[in-house]
């Protein structure tokens, strides 16, 4: 058996990798933070945020409605 090196790995990308031109994913962002809060943790009763990971699977929701 052969040790493996990291050059031997792709990266799995999934999702999208960049920002559509155009979206409502930035309206659903936005909407989020308005209306929604943090239910629990540290952040408790603060406004929602998004994760980086979180906010492109936003975008990707709403282009696929």
């Amino acid at each position: 058996m052969t040790a493996l090196d990291d050059s031997t790995f792709a990266p799995v990308l999934i999702g999208l990798q960049e920002v559509p031109e155009r979206t409502l994913g930035w309206e659903l962002l936005a909407w989020t933070a308005d209306f929604l809060r943090q239910p629990d943790g540290e952040n408790a009763g603060q406004p929602w945020r998004f994760t980086r990971e979180q906010a492109p699977f936003s975008f990707e929701l709403v282009r696929r409605g």
